[in-house]
């Protein structure tokens, strides 16, 4: 499988178009900051066995399968083995075409036609190295002669070490229920508030911040590794996944 590879003075990146348009790899001075998948790796497991993927037309789960945003409701099809709901939307499971690509810069486009899913549309990546900052922008457009509803986002899977710390600030908590499916918002208690930083869990944790304000960072003491998030609208709901005893955990 064909890897595109980017380089600036101290990042390197590996985008995999044909998995999804997921990102293989990316490193900073040799240390890896997304856990790394070899091309045989991702050939065999597609985006889920990636460094991050995309999600589009949607982010994590649809309950029953219906999105009922528009009428009349669109219904959908589960898309992963041993998954009642559809997941993380198509993007992460079609190939994407290269429209361009640098030493320090790529781009990426996924066309999706009217009569091969629920609605059609066309979405586009962009990654960019510049020093020691990674760029990503991801956007849908509508091609299909109705409103449609989308969510767009990116699902990085960030290396894990013992004694890591993150920090972010939101304004509620979701809980989890059956299937994976979030239930209620609450406010933050103070052991699942992390807006004054705090270790990372240990214990499984899949649930959903809302009222992010778009920036977190993660401490990697081990390494003497700071890493700075920073998203734009719309990209304001965060997730926290965390399995258990994993060599990785995500904030999607």
């Amino acid at each position: 499988m064909e890897l595109l590879s980017l380089h600036s003075d101290q990042l390197h990146l590996e985008v995999a178009p044909a998995a999804g348009g997921s990102v293989a790899r990316l490193d900073w001075r040799s240390q890896p900051i997304l856990r790394r998948a070899d091309a045989a790796a991702v050939a065999r497991g597609g985006a889920s066995r990636a460094a991050m993927h995309p999600l589009v037309p949607f982010a994590n789960r649809v309950p029953g399968n219906v999105i009922d945003l528009v009428a009349p409701p669109l219904s959908l099809q589960p898309n992963v083995a041993g998954e009642a709901c559809a997941l993380h939307g198509i993007g992460w499971q079609r190939p994407w075409r290269v429209l361009d690509w640098s030493d320090d810069r790529c781009r990426l486009e996924l066309i999706v036609g009217e009569g091969e899913w629920a609605f059609g549309f066309r979405a586009t990546q962009a990654f960019r190295l510049r020093a020691a900052r990674f760029e990503a922008r991801i956007e849908i457009e509508n091609t299909t002669k109705r409103p449609i509803p989308a969510g767009i986002g990116f699902h990085p899977y960030f290396v894990r070490a013992g004694g890591m710390m993150l920090q972010f600030r939101a304004r509620h908590f979701w809980m989890e229920g059956p299937g994976h499916l979030p239930t209620e918002a609450i406010s933050l208690p103070p052991e699942l508030d992390f807006s004054g930083g705090g270790m990372l869990p240990v214990q499984w944790r899949n649930n959903g911040y809302s009222g992010w304000d778009g920036e977190a960072v993660l401490f990697d003491p081990g390494r003497h590794l700071r890493v700075d998030l920073s998203a734009t609208e719309p990209l304001r709901e965060l997730m926290l996944y965390v399995p258990p005893a994993s060599a990785y955990f995500c904030l999607e």
